[in-house]
């Protein structure tokens, strides 16, 4: 039991708390050791917290000396956001937000399924892409009969029954099924390149282009024609080829129904009906609806004649040009 002084003390302590006290002189002003937990600096027998004033004071003061003038000031957004991308300067929160993204540029895809062998640059899209193997497809096609696992890639599928597209291109008035074909097309009006391959330097945009791109430099054919046994570095190419021999041409013009076998021969050819020319000379303004025209018209500019005359070695600024220049050499052709 402690004695009457000690209670002295601790009437004291309750009314007129110093800012010398602490924990440890508080254990010494009482001889049983009230102090229950050094962490929490709690008393059992004071039955109140023992530091709750020290603590404000220290509060108080660094309230005081926190000021625009002595303390760099920093967001929170701005500290969470300490990850940056060193080729387009994304900023992220986290370590693993910057991995993750660094691989839209490589085309990196670590995640690889086992029953297929295709791989993805996400785990979670190789999670949903296992589903194709192993869960029941439950949304099916009331005209061909196709199954699909969610509601959404049938809606997507029906599309290609009605031929509906909507998603509409704002520059040029261009259609497209999907979304993501829109923003790709896009990106030829605003030459928009974002995916850059890291050996040579060359830019995509696409990044199913970069990825087929940099087997190039691995030299990794992995897609065979089962028409002539060329070998591709990627599946589009290998599909782009396979036309030569089925002589399919998947493009149709919606407004005169021309086909074509290339998405880049269609877009090329929808120019002459609805006049866009999204290729501009920096020189004198000109624009011109194919890139090689610009490209022969800019040698006008810079007096560049590529095309030589093997006969007589004159030299022409355009290839046509040279063409038919050497029909002027009819004995020595």
């Amino acid at each position: 039991m402690l004695q009457q002084e000690s209670y002295g003390e601790i009437s004291k302590l309750k009314e007129e708390p110093t800012e010398e006290m602490t924990i440890e002189n508080h254990e010494v002003i009482l001889p049983d050791n009230g102090v229950q937990d050094a962490n929490s600096k709690s008393c059992f027998v004071l039955e109140t917290e023992v530091m709750y004033f020290v603590q404000d004071k220290v509060k108080e003061e660094a309230e005081e000396e926190t000021t625009c003038e002595n303390h760099d000031v920093t967001t929170v957004s701005d500290r969470k956001k300490i990850f940056q991308c060193d080729v387009c300067c994304e900023v992220f929160d986290s370590k693993k937000k910057l991995v993750r993204h660094n691989r839209s540029h490589t085309g990196e895809k670590p995640f690889k399924c086992e029953v297929c062998e295709k791989s993805f640059g996400l785990r979670g899209n190789l999670v949903k892409h296992q589903k194709i193997h192993t869960a029941v497809k439950s949304f099916f096609c009331d005209i061909c009969g196709k199954s699909f696992l969610r509601r959404n890639s049938l809606l997507r599928h029906n599309i290609v029954h009605t031929g509906e597209k909507p998603f509409k291109c704002s520059i040029c008035g261009n259609c497209y099924t999907q979304r993501s074909h829109l923003v790709c097309h896009m990106r030829s009006h605003t030459r928009e390149k974002p995916y850059k391959c890291d050996v040579c330097g060359r830019e995509f945009h696409q990044r199913g282009l970069l990825v087929s791109h940099i087997k190039i430099h691995t030299g990794e054919k992995t897609h065979k024609c089962d028409f002539c046994g060329h070998l591709f570095v990627g599946k589009w190419a290998l599909e782009r080829h396979r036309r030569k021999h089925t002589g399919e041409k998947p493009y149709k013009c919606d407004i005169c129904g021309k086909g074509f076998s290339l998405l880049g021969s269609l877009t090329t050819h929808a120019r002459s009906h609805t006049g866009d020319k999204p290729y501009t000379c920096n020189t004198c303004g000109k624009t011109f609806g194919l890139r090689g025209n610009l490209v022969a018209h800019t040698r006008i500019h810079t007096g560049e004649k590529p095309f030589k005359c093997d006969i007589c070695g004159k030299e022409f600024n355009q290839l046509a040009s040279r063409n038919a220049h050497l029909k002027t050499h009819p004995e020595e052709k």
